[in-house]
């Protein structure tokens, strides 16, 4: 006899869940960002570090897109992480 599956929402926890890798995200995005401004030795490797933060602010965005119906649910991180241009 097969388990029925519960009927519960997951938004709540999903919301959690996507919250919490949008602070990761822009932690990453930050330190990324102060690392590039302070290796002003290497253009080499300055120029490596700036598309790969381009990359990932490109992903960031995407995973913002897909996960959050409603900007203002990601508002309030934004502001908290220095990104209220965003």
């Amino acid at each position: 006899m097969a388990k029925a599956k519960p009927n519960k929402d997951y938004r709540p926890q999903q919301i959690l869940l996507c919250t919490w890798i949008v602070e990761l995200k822009l932690n990453e995005i930050n330190k990324m960002k102060a690392k590039a401004e302070g290796d002003g030795k290497d253009p080499k490797s300055l120029g490596s570090q700036k598309l790969y933060l381009a990359e990932t602010q490109k992903d960031f965005w995407n995973f913002v897109d897909d996960n959050f119906n409603q900007k203002d649910e990601i508002e309030q991180i934004l502001q908290n992480h220095g990104q209220a241009e965003d």
